[in-house]
């Protein structure tokens, strides 16, 4: 008999063994891939945050105004029929208003970038001549980029209805955007002084105008003289409420700068610096000092004490 020997071949397995220079390797790829994602997902979702898209229909002969303080539009890009719209072609950038009109049945695509380092807000306005302005909607910006995209649609007119603009309402709605220029409280400003100097010149005009008439040394008021004295009045006035404006921006925007950058203080304070506010008064007290000039000198209607 022959006996066959089995050969028993005993595999020893490696045992599995984790090296920790590759485990940590792979877990700081895995961690920056996901930073990665993250910041890539944070940075789409802030700058869609800062892009809005409106559809607003008009009729021809209105308006669309885009307002923003503090100046902060940037870029304006118009697309469509030019040769029918209606809008400033001759604007400075950065600037704070842009308007669009048509003079027939269009449609434009509007696209305005905002841009700045404090709060600041945009606003969208219709303006007609056969219905009153409307504020169609707003925007708070708190800093940064913003990106508005606006499909206006100009439609015509129905039947019916003029689309003539009369005299006072171009008048009515010039004014009004005149005034929406203003902060609210440069107006409470100029509406407090101008009561306070109307008071005062007044009661003082009318009380020499007496004394003179009372005494019989000095002549008497006559309409030019008064006239001289109210143009007197409100060049003082003009003059007050500028120099209350000016040191109001003024004192403002320099204590912002000192805690800014003196204490590194982060300061958020409502902007009261407007160039636009300044000249304008500025002009006018020019314009009521000539007007002042012109009747004292050329007319010569100053009383004959004040010479």
């Amino acid at each position: 008999m022959v006996r066959h020997a089995h050969l028993t071949t005993s595999v020893t397995r490696p045992a599995f063994r984790v090296d920790p220079k590759r485990l940590i390797t792979a877990f700081l790829v895995v961690v920056v891939c996901v930073g990665l994602v993250s910041g890539l997902a944070v940075a789409s979702a802030q700058t869609a945050g800062h892009t809005a898209t409106q559809k607003v229909d008009l009729y021809v002969g209105e308006v669309l105004q885009v307002y923003a303080d503090k100046r902060s539009i940037q870029v304006v890009t118009l697309i469509g029929n030019l040769s029918t719209a209606s809008y400033p072609q001759d604007t400075v950038f950065p600037t704070g208003t842009f308007e669009l009109g048509a003079s027939s049945p269009s449609k434009y695509g509007l696209k305005v970038t905002f841009s700045g380092d404090e709060p600041y807000t945009v606003r969208l306005v219709r303006a007609g001549n056969q219905r009153p302005s409307t504020e169609l909607l707003s925007y708070f910006i708190s800093s940064g980029d913003f990106l508005l995209e606006v499909e206006v649609t100009f439609q015509p007119r129905p039947q019916g209805s003029g689309g003539s603009q009369t005299l006072w309402e171009a008048f009515t709605s010039w004014l009004t955007r005149f005034g929406e220029a203003f902060p609210i409280w440069v107006k409470l400003l100029y509406l407090v002084l101008g009561v306070q100097f109307a008071f005062v010149g007044g009661m003082w005009i009318r009380f020499e105008g007496r004394r003179r008439q009372r005494d019989n040394v000095i002549s008497a008021f006559d309409r030019g003289n008064v006239a001289y004295l109210w143009t007197d009045v409100v060049y003082r006035f003009l003059m007050a409420a500028f120099v209350v404006l000016a040191v109001i921006m003024g004192g403002q925007y320099l204590l912002v700068l000192i805690l800014r950058y003196m204490f590194l203080a982060p300061v958020e304070l409502l902007s009261l610096w407007d160039l636009f506010v300044l000249g304008f008064g500025a002009g006018i007290v020019l314009i009521a000092y000539a007007l002042r000039t012109m009747l004292g000198r050329s007319f010569d209607l100053r009383p004959l004490e004040d010479e």
